[in-house]
């Protein structure tokens, strides 16, 4: 997953704001939050009144240019480690690598990886500009313009390293980057939510001994959530708040690990899965469980399990574009 390294940075530097609204249990009574911090509680179990708020930041101040520059200059470091550092400088270039094709790099896999890590990027950078005292309309300007220019940096660095800027890849890192900043800012986070994860690894397309590689092992998701879609419509959720229904994409057989590195595999052993699944919502979970969100380690572990798939937690079927069939139930492997 190496287009997801940036986008885990701010999990942590916005881990004083949960990743969802979530509930707060004040007296006997449950109420709904939408702000980071659960409300205070005064005797009789009525929540305390609010206090006013702080007058909003400049929006280019010293403090959020501080931070926003180290963030971006983590990006090229980050990169440099996870992705060029063995590759050799070369002139820049372009590359026209398609979108959902069967002869597409990894089936289109890479395009969904960056569309998720951006959404997951410009979610959490939302609520880190929040978080140190923006508005909410310009925490989401300021997290989507941070996307934009991590997504140019990413593709600048591929244009000299890694075959070459794709301007498809730099489609879904704003697409990706806007939806996950208005889905901060509408705080549609327990409703709505986008993650990656793992399968076990196993080539669908055809068995072989060489370890599977090229997003093989990768799943990605675009979740509803039934507890937050019910409690917005009104209706008591009950047990189906542990539920959130998934359109689910990922590709199977298009390389293995080689001696040499990468090895491409036949076109009659690669797959284009698209599905839909249930499975299981576990920051809902850990609620029902009692686990608190107060601190920020615990803001985080919540923030971790929105937006990371945790394998064997969702069974559905997939079908397979290449054979022109479905199968299933299945984990997604």
């Amino acid at each position: 997953m190496r287009r997801l390294a940036p986008a885990l940075l701010p999990l942590f530097l916005a881990g004083s704001a949960s990743a969802d609204p979530g509930f707060h249990l004040c007296g006997n009574e449950e109420r709904f939050r939408l702000f980071a911090e659960p409300p205070s509680c005064q005797a009789g179990g009525a929540p305390a009144s609010a206090p006013a708020p702080p007058e909003p930041r400049r929006l280019f101040d010293k403090r959020t240019m501080r931070l926003s520059g180290a963030m971006l200059l983590a990006v090229p470091i980050i990169g440099y480690i996870v992705w060029w550092r063995t590759n050799d400088l070369t002139e820049f270039r372009f590359a026209n690598e398609g979108w959902f094709d069967a002869d597409t790099y990894s089936g289109g896999a890479d395009k969904v990886s960056h569309f998720v890590a951006s959404s997951i990027l410009g979610h959490g950078l939302e609520r880190f500009y929040e978080n140190l005292g923006h508005t909410r309309s310009d925490a989401r300007w300021l997290a989507i313009g941070a996307v934009t220019i991590t997504g140019l940096v990413v593709e600048a660095g591929d244009g000299f390293k890694y075959g070459g800027a794709s301007w498809q890849d730099a489609v879904m890192n704003v697409g990706g980057g806007v939806l996950g900043a208005q889905i901060a800012y509408r705080r549609l986070g327990d409703a709505v939510g986008l993650r990656f994860g793992y399968v076990p690894e196993k080539n669908r397309g055809g068995e072989t001994e060489k370890r599977v590689g090229h997003y093989s092992q990768e799943i990605y998701t675009v979740d509803a959530k039934l507890g937050g879609i019910l409690r917005r419509s009104g209706l008591e959720p009950g047990p189906l708040r542990f539920l959130m229904l998934s359109a689910t994409y990922g590709t199977r057989g298009y390389a293995v690990y080689g001696a040499n590195g990468y090895e491409d595999l036949p076109a009659e052993l690669r797959e284009r899965d698209l599905g839909l699944e249930l499975g299981l919502n576990i920051p809902e979970i850990l609620r029902a469980l009692g686990f608190p969100e107060r601190r920020w380690w615990q803001s985080v572990i919540y923030q971790i399990f929105s937006f990371f798939r945790v394998p064997y937690t969702g069974i559905g079927f997939r079908y397979d574009f290449d054979h022109r069939r479905w199968r299933g139930p299945d984990i997604g492997n």
